[in-house]
C-alpha cells in the first residue's frame, strides 16, 4: 500500500515528466500554491479528500506519459 508520501512523490515525478509548473498543477488540483508547495516540500501531508485528487492526477496522466 503506498503511503501519501510515495504519492506525493510520484505526484511530482509526473508533474515534471509534463513540464507543468507548481502553479499549473495546484490549479489542477484547485488548491493554493502555498498549499501544492508545502506538499511538494514535504512540509504538510494532504488530507484525505486531496490525496483522491492526487492519485486521479496520477492515474490519468501516468498513462499519458506510458
Amino acid at each position: 500500500m503506498a503511503t501519501r508520501t510515495d504519492v506525493l512523490d510520484k505526484m511530482v515525478e509526473i508533474r515534471k515528466k509534463l513540464g507543468w509548473s507548481m502553479e499549473r498543477t495546484a490549479r489542477y488540483l484547485d488548491v493554493s500554491i502555498a498549499t501544492f508547495q508545502r506538499w511538494e516540500y514535504k512540509k504538510t501531508e494532504p488530507n484525505f479528500e486531496n490525496t483522491l485528487k492526487i492519485q486521479n492526477f496520477i492515474e490519468e496522466h501516468e498513462e499519458k506519459l506510458n
